[in-house]
């Protein structure tokens, strides 16, 4: 009686494996990408994750001193200008706090005084952290 059945069981195997084999492989072409996407993203941002972000601190520092040096040593008469250099200055400075992990309120806050006051704080903040932001005084031809 066991043997008579195998065939019956067989049938019935191949039975359903037939009828639900498009929908598996329908539910397969649907999932798949997802399942792609997901890990692509999950490697994407362990690369991100290992990989430094932007410029090179020392090549910051350095951009961060010249700007310093133009707007102390030679002060631009133009308005353009020195809006320029100190949205420039303000640039670096930001990045510079972003990649030493220091707290910044450079964005938010309005031009004036405020915003003098959030750049000397965060220079000193700089300071601290190790990056000297001293300008070397210009010579004077004899």
């Amino acid at each position: 009686m066991v043997v008579a059945q195998q065939p019956v069981l067989l049938g019935v195997f191949w039975y359903v494996l037939i009828a639900f084999s498009p929908l598996a492989l329908l539910w397969l072409a649907v999932r798949v990408p997802r399942v792609l996407d997901e890990l692509r993203d999950r490697r994407a941002v362990r690369l991100r994750a290992t990989r430094a972000h932007g410029y090179p601190l020392e090549r910051l520092a350095a951009d961060l001193r010249r700007l310093r040096g133009e707007l102390i040593n030679d002060p631009p008469t133009n308005n353009v200008r020195r809006t320029a250099l100190l949205m420039a200055y303000d640039s670096v400075l930001k990045d510079i706090c972003a990649r030493l992990e220091i707290s910044t309120e450079l964005e938010t806050a309005p031009d004036g005084p405020e915003r003098e006051l959030e750049r000397l704080r965060a220079e000193s903040a700089i300071q601290e952290a190790g990056v000297p932001l001293q300008v070397p005084r210009r010579r004077t031809q004899p």
